[in-house]
Protein backbone atom coordinates (compact mmCIF):
# COMPACT_ATOMS: atom_id res chain seq x y z
CA UNK A 1 0.00 0.00 0.00
CA UNK A 2 0.97 3.58 0.19
CA UNK A 3 3.80 5.56 -1.50
CA UNK A 4 5.81 4.39 -4.19
CA UNK A 5 10.00 3.94 -3.31
CA UNK A 6 11.24 7.50 -4.40
CA UNK A 7 8.56 9.12 -2.35
CA UNK A 8 9.69 6.80 0.66
CA UNK A 9 13.35 7.57 -0.20
CA UNK A 10 12.58 11.19 -0.07
CA UNK A 11 11.19 10.92 3.45
CA UNK A 12 14.03 9.09 5.12
CA UNK A 13 16.74 10.79 6.19
CA UNK A 14 20.50 10.89 5.11
CA UNK A 15 22.33 7.42 6.05
CA UNK A 16 24.58 8.22 8.38
CA UNK A 17 25.47 4.73 9.77
CA UNK A 18 28.58 3.68 7.47
CA UNK A 19 30.17 6.55 9.04
CA UNK A 20 29.65 6.02 12.74
CA UNK A 21 30.12 2.54 12.23
CA UNK A 22 33.97 3.38 10.46
CA UNK A 23 34.42 5.77 13.78
CA UNK A 24 33.26 3.33 16.43
CA UNK A 25 35.74 1.20 14.44
CA UNK A 26 38.33 3.24 14.44
CA UNK A 27 38.50 4.28 17.68
CA UNK A 28 38.45 0.87 19.22
CA UNK A 29 41.59 0.57 17.15
CA UNK A 30 42.95 3.62 18.80
CA UNK A 31 41.80 2.29 22.33
CA UNK A 32 43.66 -0.83 22.10
CA UNK A 33 46.73 0.71 20.87
CA UNK A 34 46.73 3.17 23.72
CA UNK A 35 45.98 0.08 26.00
CA UNK A 36 48.40 -1.94 24.75
CA UNK A 37 51.44 0.42 24.57
CA UNK A 38 50.55 2.34 27.89
CA UNK A 39 50.71 -1.14 29.26
CA UNK A 40 47.37 -0.99 31.03
CA UNK A 41 46.04 -4.67 30.05
CA UNK A 42 47.25 -7.46 29.10
CA UNK A 43 47.12 -7.08 25.02
CA UNK A 44 49.84 -7.15 22.77
CA UNK A 45 50.67 -4.06 20.81
CA UNK A 46 49.88 -4.05 17.00
CA UNK A 47 52.50 -1.49 15.97
CA UNK A 48 55.46 -2.60 18.25
CA UNK A 49 54.48 -6.32 16.49
CA UNK A 50 55.33 -4.13 13.24
CA UNK A 51 58.21 -2.22 14.38
CA UNK A 52 59.62 -5.66 15.57
CA UNK A 53 59.28 -7.38 12.06
CA UNK A 54 61.08 -3.89 10.49
CA UNK A 55 57.66 -2.72 8.75
CA UNK A 56 58.12 0.41 11.33
CA UNK A 57 61.32 2.04 11.49
CA UNK A 58 63.48 1.15 14.91
CA UNK A 59 63.75 4.58 15.69
CA UNK A 60 60.41 5.73 15.91
CA UNK A 61 59.08 5.86 19.11
CA UNK A 62 55.80 4.08 20.44
CA UNK A 63 54.94 6.21 23.01
CA UNK A 64 52.21 8.72 23.52
CA UNK A 65 53.16 11.20 25.33
CA UNK A 66 52.35 14.18 24.29
CA UNK A 67 55.05 15.92 22.27
CA UNK A 68 56.50 12.58 21.28
CA UNK A 69 55.93 10.98 17.72
CA UNK A 70 52.95 9.56 17.92
CA UNK A 71 51.40 12.28 19.53
CA UNK A 72 52.47 14.65 16.87
CA UNK A 73 50.91 12.50 13.87
CA UNK A 74 47.52 12.29 15.77
CA UNK A 75 47.51 16.11 16.58
CA UNK A 76 48.87 16.96 13.09
CA UNK A 77 46.07 14.42 11.30
CA UNK A 78 42.98 15.17 13.99
CA UNK A 79 43.33 19.04 13.39
CA UNK A 80 43.58 18.53 9.69
CA UNK A 81 40.03 16.48 9.99
CA UNK A 82 38.42 19.25 11.92
CA UNK A 83 39.71 21.82 9.57
CA UNK A 84 37.70 19.57 6.78
CA UNK A 85 34.50 20.17 8.20
CA UNK A 86 34.43 23.41 6.64
CA UNK A 87 34.17 22.12 3.70
CA UNK A 88 30.49 21.38 4.33
CA UNK A 89 29.82 24.61 4.95
CA UNK A 90 31.53 26.20 1.84
CA UNK A 91 29.83 23.79 0.00
CA UNK A 92 26.66 24.23 1.42
CA UNK A 93 26.83 28.31 0.75
CA UNK A 94 27.50 27.58 -2.59
CA UNK A 95 24.77 24.94 -2.98
CA UNK A 96 22.64 28.41 -1.82
CA UNK A 97 23.34 30.40 -4.91
CA UNK A 98 23.80 27.63 -7.45
CA UNK A 99 21.66 24.38 -6.32
CA UNK A 100 23.29 21.21 -7.61
CA UNK A 101 23.32 17.89 -6.30
CA UNK A 102 22.86 16.54 -3.19
CA UNK A 103 24.52 17.91 0.52
CA UNK A 104 24.07 14.62 1.91
CA UNK A 105 27.10 13.27 1.29
CA UNK A 106 29.02 16.42 2.25
CA UNK A 107 27.14 16.41 5.51
CA UNK A 108 27.71 13.47 6.33
CA UNK A 109 32.02 13.75 5.72
CA UNK A 110 31.16 17.16 7.99
CA UNK A 111 29.91 14.59 11.12
CA UNK A 112 32.11 12.03 10.44
CA UNK A 113 35.52 14.30 10.60
CA UNK A 114 33.63 16.03 13.35
CA UNK A 115 33.46 12.73 15.19
CA UNK A 116 36.87 11.34 14.56
CA UNK A 117 39.25 14.99 14.73
CA UNK A 118 37.92 15.63 18.05
CA UNK A 119 38.57 11.48 19.34
CA UNK A 120 42.21 11.97 17.28
CA UNK A 121 43.10 15.43 19.49
CA UNK A 122 41.84 13.25 22.42
CA UNK A 123 44.48 10.40 22.16
CA UNK A 124 47.04 13.40 20.86
CA UNK A 125 46.88 14.78 24.42
CA UNK A 126 47.24 11.49 25.75
CA UNK A 127 43.87 12.11 27.85
CA UNK A 128 46.12 15.24 29.92
CA UNK A 129 45.41 18.79 29.41
CA UNK A 130 45.76 21.82 31.26
CA UNK A 131 46.99 25.64 30.45
CA UNK A 132 46.37 27.62 27.12
CA UNK A 133 45.50 24.07 25.12
CA UNK A 134 42.53 23.05 27.59
CA UNK A 135 40.77 26.06 26.68
CA UNK A 136 40.75 25.18 22.96
CA UNK A 137 40.14 21.29 24.48
CA UNK A 138 37.04 21.92 26.07
CA UNK A 139 35.73 24.07 23.22
CA UNK A 140 36.24 21.46 21.22
CA UNK A 141 33.99 19.41 23.25
CA UNK A 142 31.32 21.82 23.12
CA UNK A 143 31.44 21.86 19.45
CA UNK A 144 31.17 17.75 19.47
CA UNK A 145 28.07 17.70 21.76
CA UNK A 146 26.66 20.74 20.46
CA UNK A 147 27.13 19.08 16.82
CA UNK A 148 25.32 15.92 17.89
CA UNK A 149 22.29 18.07 19.20
CA UNK A 150 22.51 19.86 15.83
CA UNK A 151 22.37 16.61 13.59
CA UNK A 152 19.08 15.66 15.84
CA UNK A 153 17.56 19.44 14.93
CA UNK A 154 18.53 18.57 11.31
CA UNK A 155 16.61 15.71 10.74
CA UNK A 156 13.30 16.95 12.10
CA UNK A 157 14.12 19.88 8.94
CA UNK A 158 15.05 17.31 6.27
CA UNK A 159 11.60 19.04 3.81
CA UNK A 160 9.82 21.69 3.30
CA UNK A 161 6.29 21.85 5.06
CA UNK A 162 4.72 21.99 1.71
CA UNK A 163 6.29 19.09 0.60
CA UNK A 164 5.20 17.16 4.14
CA UNK A 165 1.82 18.50 3.44
CA UNK A 166 1.39 16.59 -0.24
CA UNK A 167 3.23 13.19 0.98
CA UNK A 168 0.27 13.28 4.25
CA UNK A 169 -2.17 14.13 2.32
CA UNK A 170 -0.81 10.76 -0.26
CA UNK A 171 -0.74 8.97 3.23
CA UNK A 172 -4.50 9.90 4.23
CA UNK A 173 -5.44 8.73 0.76
CA UNK A 174 -3.61 5.29 0.68
CA UNK A 175 -5.11 4.81 3.85
CA UNK A 176 -8.59 5.42 2.75
CA UNK A 177 -7.99 2.72 -0.23
CA UNK A 178 -6.40 0.39 2.10
CA UNK A 179 -9.98 0.61 4.17
CA UNK A 180 -12.77 0.38 1.68
CA UNK A 181 -10.54 -2.34 -0.43
CA UNK A 182 -10.61 -4.42 2.84
CA UNK A 183 -12.43 -7.90 2.58
CA UNK A 184 -14.57 -6.17 5.46
CA UNK A 185 -14.05 -2.65 5.35
CA UNK A 186 -13.56 -1.10 9.04
CA UNK A 187 -15.36 1.60 10.15
CA UNK A 188 -13.59 5.41 9.48
CA UNK A 189 -13.37 5.76 13.51
CA UNK A 190 -10.33 2.80 13.90
CA UNK A 191 -8.66 4.51 11.10
CA UNK A 192 -8.96 7.72 12.71
CA UNK A 193 -7.84 6.58 16.28
CA UNK A 194 -4.83 4.46 14.62
CA UNK A 195 -3.54 7.58 13.27
CA UNK A 196 -4.20 9.34 16.53
CA UNK A 197 -2.11 6.86 18.33
CA UNK A 198 0.34 6.78 16.26
CA UNK A 199 1.12 10.56 16.20
CA UNK A 200 1.38 10.06 20.10
CA UNK A 201 3.32 8.02 20.23
CA UNK A 202 5.94 9.56 17.70
CA UNK A 203 5.20 12.35 20.14
CA UNK A 204 2.48 14.19 18.97
CA UNK A 205 0.16 15.75 21.02
CA UNK A 206 -2.87 18.61 20.73
CA UNK A 207 -0.89 21.70 21.64
CA UNK A 208 1.50 20.85 18.90
CA UNK A 209 -0.98 20.49 16.08
CA UNK A 210 -1.87 23.73 17.56
CA UNK A 211 0.84 25.36 17.80
CA UNK A 212 0.44 26.39 21.39
CA UNK A 213 3.32 24.50 23.02
CA UNK A 214 6.51 25.92 24.30
CA UNK A 215 9.78 25.17 22.72
CA UNK A 216 11.29 23.21 25.33
CA UNK A 217 8.31 21.35 25.69
CA UNK A 218 8.21 20.37 21.82
CA UNK A 219 12.01 19.51 22.57
CA UNK A 220 11.51 17.15 25.41
CA UNK A 221 7.76 15.46 23.89
CA UNK A 222 10.04 14.65 20.20
CA UNK A 223 13.17 13.42 22.31
CA UNK A 224 11.03 11.25 24.32
CA UNK A 225 8.48 9.53 21.12
CA UNK A 226 12.02 8.81 19.45
CA UNK A 227 12.93 6.77 22.69
CA UNK A 228 9.56 4.95 22.60
CA UNK A 229 10.06 4.35 19.03
CA UNK A 230 13.67 2.70 19.61
CA UNK A 231 11.62 0.77 23.34
CA UNK A 232 8.80 -0.07 22.83
CA UNK A 233 5.79 -0.81 20.57
CA UNK A 234 2.63 0.85 19.47
CA UNK A 235 -0.83 0.03 20.11
CA UNK A 236 -2.85 -0.09 17.18
CA UNK A 237 -7.19 -0.52 16.99
CA UNK A 238 -7.49 -5.18 16.40
CA UNK A 239 -9.21 -4.90 13.66
CA UNK A 240 -6.33 -3.00 11.80
CA UNK A 241 -4.35 -4.93 9.65
CA UNK A 242 -0.87 -5.29 10.52
CA UNK A 243 0.49 -4.25 7.21
CA UNK A 244 -0.50 -0.48 7.72
CA UNK A 245 1.47 -0.70 11.06
CA UNK A 246 4.89 0.59 9.40
CA UNK A 247 3.06 3.44 7.03
CA UNK A 248 1.11 5.11 10.09
CA UNK A 249 4.19 5.65 12.08
CA UNK A 250 5.74 6.76 8.82
CA UNK A 251 3.08 8.98 8.46
CA UNK A 252 3.02 10.11 12.00
CA UNK A 253 6.48 10.71 11.67
CA UNK A 254 6.11 13.60 8.97
CA UNK A 255 3.25 14.84 10.61
CA UNK A 256 5.37 15.38 13.75
CA UNK A 257 7.93 17.32 11.71
CA UNK A 258 4.72 18.94 9.91
CA UNK A 259 3.47 20.54 13.24
CA UNK A 260 7.31 21.27 14.88
CA UNK A 261 9.28 22.28 12.10
CA UNK A 262 8.56 25.78 12.82
CA UNK A 263 9.47 25.63 16.66
CA UNK A 264 13.16 23.75 15.37
CA UNK A 265 13.59 26.14 12.86
CA UNK A 266 14.10 28.28 16.39
CA UNK A 267 15.79 26.17 17.72
CA UNK A 268 18.49 25.58 14.81
CA UNK A 269 18.89 29.34 15.06
CA UNK A 270 19.68 29.14 18.66
CA UNK A 271 22.08 26.12 17.75
CA UNK A 272 23.97 28.24 15.79
CA UNK A 273 24.23 31.13 17.79
CA UNK A 274 25.76 28.72 20.56
CA UNK A 275 27.64 26.63 18.33
CA UNK A 276 29.85 29.20 15.90
CA UNK A 277 31.01 31.16 18.61
CA UNK A 278 32.73 28.17 20.28
CA UNK A 279 33.99 26.51 16.57
CA UNK A 280 35.85 30.04 16.14
CA UNK A 281 37.28 29.86 19.79
CA UNK A 282 38.59 26.58 18.89
CA UNK A 283 40.01 27.66 16.11
CA UNK A 284 41.71 30.44 17.20
CA UNK A 285 43.43 29.06 20.44
CA UNK A 286 44.13 26.29 18.39
CA UNK A 287 46.49 27.99 16.23
CA UNK A 288 48.33 29.26 19.22
CA UNK A 289 48.65 26.59 20.52
CA UNK A 290 50.47 24.51 17.37
CA UNK A 291 52.33 27.65 16.82
CA UNK A 292 53.66 27.93 20.57
CA UNK A 293 54.19 24.09 19.96
CA UNK A 294 56.66 24.35 16.84
CA UNK A 295 57.92 27.54 17.46
CA UNK A 296 58.89 27.10 21.29
CA UNK A 297 59.74 23.06 20.88
CA UNK A 298 57.14 22.55 23.88
CA UNK A 299 56.15 19.12 24.91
Amino acid sequence: MGLDQSQKQSVAPPSLSPYVYLWIVLTTILTYEYVALNRLGPVPSILRKLQSIGKISKDFKLITEPGDQISYMLGIVGFALICSTNLYILKKKRHVSKPKGSLTPWLNYHIFFGLMGPTLIVFHSNFKVGGLVAISFWSMIVCFVSGVIGRYFYLQLLREQRDMKRTLDKYEDAFEKARRSANQPWDPQVMAEAKWRSFIYVGGSTQLQTGNMALPLVLIDTLIGDLRRLLMQCRFPAQLPRSLYKPLLEYAMIKRRFHSSDQYKMLMGYWHTFHIPFAIFMYVVSVIHIVVAVTMKVK
